[in-house]
This record gives C-alpha cells, structure tokens and sequence, in this order.
C-alpha cells in the first residue's frame, strides 16, 4: 500500500494542473492500451505491435501483437492502475502515463521489446528501447515492421 501512495504522489507531482487521473483495475485493450471503467486509455509514449500484427523470431512468424498484450495483461493483472493524462489523441481518447504499482507500464512493455518508444512525441522511453535492443528482448529478436508503418501499409488498422 505504502509504494502505491508513493506512486500517487509521484504522479501528482508529476502532473500538469487539471491532468485527469483515473485508477482502478484495468483491462487490456491491447498492448499499448487500456480500459478503466470503460475509459479506454492509450499508453504514453510508446507504440506497440497491432493485435493481429506478426514478427519473426528464430526465424519462426509468432503473433507479436497477441505476446504484447499478454505481456501488459501480466503486468496489471489484479493490481490498481492509476493513469494520468498527458494528452489526447486524435480519437479523442486519454493518452496517459499508468502504473501498476511502482511499474511504470510503457516503460515495462519498451524495456520488455513488446512496444516501440513512441518518438513522434516523446523520446521518454529511447533508453528502455536501447536496452531491450541491445538484449535482443521480445519484438528485437528478429525483423519487424514498426507498428506505425505496419498501420500505414493497412489503412483500416486502427490509427494512435
């Protein structure tokens, strides 16, 4: 309970006046994507793989999407999320920074290779995403397309 309060507060501080905060238990929409009670969130600064979007690892095609997801689920999976938002994206939806506990979500799923850092506005997560490189960690196993270039090659995948 303590490193909750310690999370909050860190967040208030962290804020810019009149930010939005919302907290509860999460459900992933996908894997830079949440939902609390039925506000649908997307993660600050980071891009993840789309659901249906492939890699290769090994030399194998695995569902990189589907793995990022899993791997957010993981992360907020009976814990308290609390979110602040930073922006709005063009859907009108919250982009927000969120923690589960004192784990900062995008950062996880960059440093995890499950998510890009996002640095068409922000470049917050360019280390975690030299790290997850350098350790050759989830979507950094093998070739890949970015999942905005993956979006652009499909106009009817969702845009961020």
């Amino acid at each position: 309970m303590r490193q909750i309060l310690a999370a909050l507060a860190l967040l208030a501080l962290a804020s810019p006046a009149g930010a939005q905060t919302l907290s509860g238990l999460a459900r992933v929409v996908d894997g830079d994507g949440v939902s609390i009670g039925g506000v649908s969130i997307r993660l600050w600064g980071i891009d993840a793989p789309e659901l249906r979007q492939e890699c290769v690892r090994g030399g194998e095609v695995y569902a990189c999407g589907r793995e990022s997801a899993d791997h957010l689920t993981r992360l907020v999976e009976g814990r308290p999320v609390v979110c602040t938002q930073l922006d709005r994206d063009r859907h009108g939806r919250p982009v927000s920074r969120c923690w589960a506990r004192d784990v900062d979500l995008s950062a996880a799923q960059v440093e995890a290779g499950h998510a890009l850092a996002f640095r068409r506005y922000s470049e917050e997560y360019v280390p975690h995403e030299d790290r997850a490189r350098a350790a050759r960690a989830g979507m950094w196993a093998g070739p890949f397309v970015a999942p905005w270039e993956y979006r652009a090659a499909r106009p009817t995948a969702p845009r961020p």
